[in-house]
């Protein structure tokens, strides 16, 4: 099993939301879902804070040839958590 930022249990309803689009389909709704601001660095796993736009980033390292997946960027760090967990 993927180690994930939450406990698996609290995605039933992304999970359910997944089974009826794409991937990207479904990291684009939770970029639009995305609101708020946050400060600091972040405790979650593949998550960062872009310097210059204050956004949060999720990726995955080391993915396909040994480049990291990039998911986007979000508002808060939970949201870039969640995409990464998801992921």
């Amino acid at each position: 099993a993927a180690t994930t930022n939450f406990p698996s249990s609290s995605y039933s309803q992304e999970v359910e939301e997944m089974n009826h689009m794409t991937k990207q389909e479904f990291i684009a709704s939770l970029r639009r879902k995305s609101s708020g601001f946050s400060r600091g660095a972040s405790m979650y796993r593949g998550v960062t804070r872009h310097h210059q736009q204050g956004r949060w980033q999720a990726r995955i390292g080391r993915v396909a040839g040994n480049k990291d997946l990039y998911l986007g960027t979000f508002a808060t760090e939970e949201e870039a958590a969640e995409a990464y967990d998801i992921a």
